[in-house]
């Protein structure tokens, strides 16, 4: 019990700490809603959006591009390196169609309690992977749960990336009902939002994307539908590869 009782103890200190440093990092520029080298969205006062995709490739993947290409819409795919690994020629298929790519780790740890060592090597292995099949240099980093520490930001700024989450999310991850998920996204989405979607599942509860593929066509309807235009990520927040440092 006493055991138990500090472990929780010391949990709860390291989120206190871990939070401040990240608000102490944060002060030194403002963007949107967030401080710092972490964008959440875009400007609020532009009818366009980011359609994002995380932990892919995977075979799920091919019918998302051919679903982009059809409505001639470009996305940012964070990508996993050991699925990268796992699925090269779908990668170099979302190189050859212009989509953005961003790394999301090479093996989708929780890296809150991570060292700034593992944190540094899930970032360069994937550089490597992606290096391997293509010649794209990311500068867009989203953490695995969407979650960092102090380590994070400094390695983000040592190798150049600026931090990005999303404003909404379709739950995708933990639903087989795509309307479901065409529902969450329209409902929620405004201008500047940066829309958070899944190429590839790790829980075998949804092992499939199926619900994902068949919610695409869907919200690109209807967003186009109200007006918004699709941008990638970079586009949205106004960031080049040799800017990502300074922001």
């Amino acid at each position: 019990m006493k055991a138990k009782l500090a472990k929780n103890i010391l949990l709860i200190s390291l989120s206190i700490c871990l939070g401040s440093t990240a608000l102490a990092y944060g002060s030194i520029h403002d963007r949107y809603d967030r401080k710092g080298r972490i964008f959440w969205h875009g400007p609020a006062n532009l009818k366009k959006v980011a359609l994002t995709f995380d932990d892919g490739p995977s075979e799920y993947t091919l019918r998302i591009l051919d679903i982009l290409k059809e409505n001639n819409v470009k996305a940012t795919f964070f990508v996993v390196g050991k699925n990268v690994d796992r699925y090269p020629q779908i990668f170099k298929r979302i190189v050859k169609d212009g989509h953005v790519i961003g790394n999301h780790s090479y093996s989708h740890p929780y890296m809150f309690l991570k060292s700034s060592a593992t944190i540094r090597q899930e970032i360069e292995n994937t550089e490597a992977v992606v290096r391997k099949f293509s010649d794209k240099k990311m500068f867009l980093l989203r953490t695995p749960y969407g979650v960092e520490n102090p380590w994070v930001f400094s390695e983000a700024k040592n190798h150049g990336y600026t931090l990005v989450k999303w404003s909404v999310g379709g739950s995708d991850w933990r639903t087989t009902n795509s309307d479901k998920i065409v529902k969450k996204i329209v409902d929620n989405v405004h201008n500047g939002s940066i829309i958070n979607l899944h190429d590839a599942r790790r829980l075998k509860i949804h092992p499939h994307c199926q619900s994902t593929v068949n919610a695409l066509p869907k919200i690109i309807a209807s967003l186009k539908q109200k007006g918004y235009q699709f941008l990638t990520v970079p586009q949205l927040l106004v960031i080049k590869p040799k800017l990502a440092d300074k922001i």
